[in-house]
């Protein structure tokens, strides 16, 4: 029974910071769900270490293609 219930505990405590860390990203870069990236005019691909991969879109660069 413990067991189970620190099962069930660990669970929650990983799913509360997987919500407080995206709530925090969404917040700082402005993105509100995944679909707003699809959405944007992407001028380059950054891919500056495996699993992080950084879109450089228009906005960033006042409207003019790099």
């Amino acid at each position: 029974m413990y067991q189970q219930w620190l099962k069930h505990l660990e669970c929650k405590v990983q799913e509360y910071f997987d919500t407080e860390f995206w709530d925090l990203v969404y917040k700082t870069y402005g993105v509100q769900d995944e679909l707003d990236i699809l959405s944007e005019s992407v001028t380059q691909i950054i891919q500056p270490i495996e699993g992080m991969i950084i879109l450089i879109t228009k906005d960033f660069n006042n409207g003019k293609k790099s």
